[in-house]
């Protein structure tokens, strides 16, 4: 063939082949979605609305759509777009393309296959404002969410914002979580300050690459205080505890005045901050009076938060797809004389923490041991060989309120008590496990949280405190007996005191009782 019928050839198949893809894209049906869809989201996050989120004139939901807010809007590009008091924090994250949101509406687990909002399933979990406590099993499994790679956001308020009158505020409730959790007290190393400033404009005067001040939602440098609280740090008990935002005139690497907190636990990490003003965007729900803290001019909450966010989801390697959750041991409340307990039917969860404050400790069962080290765990026999003190000048050892048999200790319920008992015994240097376990039983006329303690202490012969096991408050009421069991094999070759030292404030007095304490070497 000639070149030139080559050429025109060539030149009749180009000229079918652009008429024919013209045809293609003129006369293509449109698309029935009206918007691009977006990439698969990267981060997961859990709000919670379990705990009383929306009491009173709080609103601190992301949508009133519940669990998922994409039904009352799949492509939101307002805050209005979503209804609730903290829509706008939803939907700034939703719009990335690479977040997906859900809000809790049940009890909190982690490691439920049947619970769609089991947390193993998120990255990140945010507490805005919570107003009823967290029941046992609810705290185990929030920390070991955290353990395994999540985020926990604790957003709490001032002192007094008890917006259901059940006698706990948020920041006695995360106070309550991070002390009475049956691990380790002030376990984050963050502890919320009982105050009620009414308004101050906290910031981070002192260059900080922090990635809340600056991250892929933008520079920050302070928010806003509207009524709130601050917190207080403790690098001796998580010496990843640290302070971001700090109210005005204290220094921005000190560990008091902090408005806006981080720390990390196992493979997680934690943020703490003290007002719900900063993430209230003004469009509550119908009903309520809410403030835009989220535009407030003297601050950048709006980039703060997301920042924030994206902090905590990617603390992890993504959700857990089969966690091991710690198992939570159930107990049969026995009935008082002088009371009609409430049956609780979890308690306080039997881990193995490790005792000195830098190592974080394994949220395990504890293997049932065998033996006994302690005498007179009972109190059946008197007080002996157990060392009694009160500053009332009362007996410790009572018979008032037994666990089993017809006696107990009895600690404080007296104003300005200082009551303790302990007994020394000498752990074996060849023991692979010492577990000491007991009951313990708190009443109280407290109508507010927390003023009254109850510390179990491993302490040496000098009465030195090496290890606190367990801090028991006025908050842990239950009015019904409860029982813990520790892991004290760290002090194994070494004779210690084992300790339960009580106090109150200088009016509504708390009862403690102790019962059936043992130690069991193997």
């Amino acid at each position: 063939m000639s070149q030139p019928h080559v050429r025109l050839r060539m030149l009749f198949v180009l000229l079918f082949v652009f008429l024919f893809s013209l045809g293609t894209i003129l006369f293509a049906p449109k698309s029935s979605s009206p918007h691009v869809a977006h990439a698969a989201a990267t981060y997961k996050v859990l709000f919670d609305n379990a705990h009383a989120e929306t009491a009173g004139n709080a609103d601190w939901i992301i949508s009133t759509s519940q669990p998922d807010p994409l039904a009352q809007n799949a492509n939101p590009q307002v805050e209005t777009d979503w209804t609730g008091g903290i829509s706008a924090w939803g939907v700034a994250l939703q719009k990335t393309g690479r977040y997906s949101l859900k809000t809790n509406t049940s009890a909190i687990t982690y490691g439920n296959s049947s619970n769609p909002q089991d947390l193993s399933n998120f990255n990140a979990f945010v507490l805005p404002e919570p107003n009823t406590l967290f029941t046992s099993s609810e705290k185990t499994a929030i920390l070991n969410f955290v353990k395994n790679g999540g985020g926990l956001f604790m957003i709490a308020d001032h002192n007094g914002s008890d917006r259901n009158n059940d006698g706990a505020d948020s920041l006695h409730i995360f106070n309550d979580l991070m002390n009475n959790n049956g691990i380790k007290n002030d376990i984050f190393g963050i502890q919320f300050d009982v105050l009620n400033i009414a308004s101050e404009n906290p910031s981070n005067d002192t260059p900080n690459p922090d990635p809340l001040l600056n991250g892929p939602f933008g520079t920050a440098q302070g928010s806003i205080i509207r009524n709130g609280t601050t917190e207080t740090l403790n690098t001796a008990d998580n010496a990843a505890a640290h302070g971001i935002i700090y109210r005005a005139g204290f220094s921005n690497t000190g560990t008091t005045g902090v408005f806006f907190a981080g720390s990390a636990y196992g493979s997680g990490r934690v943020l703490a901050m003290g007002d719900s003003s900063a993430i209230d965007d003004g469009t509550c729900s119908p009903g309520n009076t809410c403030y835009n803290g989220w535009n407030d001019p003297a601050a950048q909450d709006n980039i703060l938060f997301p920042n924030g966010t994206e902090w905590l989801a990617s603390s992890g390697s993504g959700p857990v797809p089969t966690p091991t959750p710690t198992k939570v041991p159930t107990s049969t409340p026995t009935p008082q004389p002088t009371s009609t307990p409430t049956p609780h039917p979890t308690v306080t969860p039997t881990p193995q923490p490790t005792i000195t404050p830098t190592p974080q400790p394994t949220i395990t069962p504890t293997p049932t041991p065998s033996g006994n080290l302690l005498q007179n765990g009972g109190f059946e026999n008197g007080s002996s060989p157990w060392v009694e003190s009160s500053s009332g000048g009362y007996e410790i050892v009572d018979s008032s309120n037994p666990h089993t048999g017809s006696s107990e200790a009895y600690l404080c319920g007296y104003n300005n008590c200082q009551d303790s008992i302990y007994q020394t015994v000498t752990l074996p240097a060849s023991s692979t496990s010492d577990v000491l376990s007991y009951y313990w039983y708190v009443n109280t006329t407290e109508t507010t949280h927390s003023y009254d303690f109850l510390s179990i202490q491993v302490r040496n012969t000098s009465g030195t405190v090496l290890g606190t096991l367990q801090k028991l408050s006025d908050g842990s009421t239950t009015d019904s007996w409860q029982s813990s069991s520790y892991d004290i094999s760290a002090y194994k070759g070494q004779k210690v005191q084992i300790a339960f030292v009580a106090t109150n404030g200088s009016k509504n007095p708390t009862d403690f009782y102790v019962d059936d304490v043992a130690l069991a070497s193997n």
